[in-house]
């Protein structure tokens, strides 16, 4: 719910998010999120802006301050195009 409603106050749509950094200790959160986004697991966007978990270690390493940096780099390689939105989600 609180997706859908950050899109809506956004006024785009999930077709309109460029990337996504979704984030959670547990892949369960992830799956629900994609689940009820409809967003298919191997999404060529994909899920995830540093390699998730088992590639950037937990929330005690600072995982979302780097997804964070992660997306302003990607915006900033994509300047001029303003159709560049960002999701980015944790736990």
């Amino acid at each position: 719910m609180a997706v859908r409603e950050a899109l809506t106050v956004a006024g785009i749509g999930i077709d309109d998010v460029a990337t996504f950094g979704l984030y959670s200790c547990f892949p369960v959160p992830v799956f629900n999120i994609c689940d009820g986004m409809d967003i298919a697991p191997d999404d060529p966007r994909g899920l995830t802006l540093t390699g998730g978990l088992p590639f950037f270690g937990g929330a005690g390493n600072n995982y979302s301050m780097h997804g964070i940096a992660e997306t302003v780099a990607r915006c900033e390689a994509r300047q001029g195009n303003s159709g560049s939105w960002v999701l980015t989600a944790g736990s």
